[in-house]
Formats: structure tokens, sequence, C-alpha cells
């Protein structure tokens, strides 16, 4: 913890620090630029926000309402015809898109239902999401490295 402060120090004093990791989450905490390494290779490098862009064109909003979302489900998918409409067991739905998802539109929808939202939020992939894409490597190879007690 001591060592992750200091960097954090060091950071935003401007200093250039070079980190390897098999913590991602390390390196999404800590880091302006990440470069993926995968068979000695650099398949990727660059800002967070540059990554995320190159693996994930959509948009995605999960919505948590007071209503089962199967009960309406269809009718929201026919309103918004651009946008994918998936339900979850938990009173909740997520509407994906390629395009950015008009929020006052399906707010508006939910209201005309009388439906009450508890949470709208924006999901994005992780970090770990897009080093997988990049390079193949399952998040489930990554949790045995840890385990493991790859190195730090």
């Amino acid at each position: 913890r001591q060592i992750r402060e200091m960097l954090v120090e060091l950071k935003r004093q401007g200093t250039t620090i070079f980190l390897t990791t098999h913590y991602i989450e390390e390196a999404e905490r800590i880091c302006d630029r990440i470069a993926f390494i995968a068979k000695g290779q650099i398949v990727a490098s660059g800002t967070l926000p540059k990554l995320m862009e190159s693996v994930s064109h959509d948009y995605a909003i999960r919505f948590v309402t007071d209503k089962n979302s199967e009960n309406f489900s269809v009718e929201l998918q026919n309103r918004f015809k651009t946008s994918k409409v998936t339900t979850r067991f938990d009173h909740s739905l997520i509407m994906s898109s390629e395009r950015r998802i008009p929020l006052f539109p399906v707010m508006e929808f939910f209201h005309e239902k009388g439906i009450e939202v508890y949470e709208a939020r924006e999901l994005r992939p992780s970090l770990e999401d897009v080093f997988v894409k990049l390079t193949g490597i399952e998040s489930s190879v990554l949790k045995k490295d840890k385990e493991k007690g790859g190195r730090r």
C-alpha cells in the first residue's frame, strides 16, 4: 500500500514511472498510459479512454426500476428500434446501441408507463475486458496467475 501511495504521489509531481504489473486494476488506478504485452509483443498501448474506445463502440445504459423489466421490455424495444433491450432477473434491464442512447426519451417512456427508475448508469468495459479482447487471453487465466502468486 505504501508503494502505491508513493507512486501516486510521484505521478502527481509529474514524474514518469514505468510500472510492470499483472494486476490490471492497479494499472488502471495508477497509470496515465498503458501498454498490453502478450507473448513478448506490445499488443496495444494508449491512454485508458483510447484503449476503451478501441474495443467498444457500443453504448449501454443499465436501468433499475420498481417493476419487473420483462413486463415492458418488448414495448421499450419497439419504441427504440435502434437499441437492443436485454432484461435481467432483478428489475433491471440494459439498453445498448451503436449510437448514444438519448436518455430523456427513455425516461419519458418510463414516466408514461408509471415505472419508477431507481438508477440509470452508463456501462463501460473494464480494463480487464479490454485486455481480454485485445490479447485473447481469458480473464480466468489472469485469475490463475494471481492465485499462483504471479510476479508483481
